[in-house]
């Protein structure tokens, strides 16, 4: 079995990433995790250690006293979720990168608006998971998919994005909150034709009352302000 994550020692500080020989994680001890309905099911290999590292669903039940009591305690069941977005998720584990992009700089809408749902779907598997770097790099992800549009006007996270995150997560989230604030910040008057009864009710309702202190408050768009900066403020503690 591979070491528990939160009981490695203190090691050397290192700029080369150089650490004791008792931190390295297990490269043989794997886990099966089954994603997917009977249509679409995928069975993915995963290095345990690593994934253990990252996400605290993922330690909390690989955990003797909880895998113990199951028929197959190697083996974690996600037959609710997409594999597709599993295997993005895995891609960022692995690499730190997520195949997400349709068509780089395009003027596509329909692409970018496909890509905003995979964004979305992400995050809200990340939000299952309990991997907060995964969330917060999937929030660094939507705002540089809408910062990489080629010319105004350039599109806006829409309603099957906020269906997706409305549905997926909980009250307060950071993404809800990223999301509020961006349509915020580029509300037009002609938007008014979208706010109709297909939006999740919470999101209309945090728009408008952000949108109306936003307003009281005095505060204008900055056409110069740093969208990379800016998803800083959503970001969350990681493990």
């Amino acid at each position: 079995m591979s070491a528990d994550p939160e009981k490695l020692e203190d090691g050397p500080s290192s700029d080369c990433g150089r650490i004791l020989q008792t931190q390295a994680i297990s490269m043989i001890d794997q886990i099966t995790v089954n994603v997917g309905t009977s249509e679409d099911n995928k069975k993915f290999p995963v290095l345990e250690a690593v994934i253990r590292k990252s996400s605290r669903f993922f330690d909390n039940a690989l955990k003797h006293k909880w895998a113990a009591n199951k028929t197959e305690p190697r083996t974690i069941d996600l037959s609710e979720d997409s594999p597709d977005i599993f295997n993005i998720y895995l891609h960022w584990l692995y690499f730190q990168q997520m195949p997400i992009a349709r068509a780089r700089a395009s003027g596509n809408k329909q692409a970018k608006g496909d890509e905003y749902i995979d964004i979305a779907k992400c995050y809200v598997l990340g939000e299952k998971l309990m991997d907060n770097a995964f969330k917060n790099a999937i929030l660094t992800a939507l705002v540089d998919a809408y910062v990489d549009q080629p010319a105004e006007p350039r599109l806006c996270p829409g309603r099957l994005t906020l269906q997706v995150i409305y549905a997926g997560t909980m009250e307060g989230s950071p993404a809800r909150r990223l999301l509020v604030d961006i349509w915020v910040r580029l509300a037009k008057e002609t938007w008014i034709q979208h706010l109709t009864e297909d939006l999740p009710h919470a999101f209309v309702l945090e728009f408008s009352r952000a949108l109306l202190l936003s307003k009281c408050s005095g505060k204008d768009k900055d056409d110069e302000y740093s969208w990379k900066e800016f998803v800083k403020d959503y970001m969350e503690e990681e493990r």
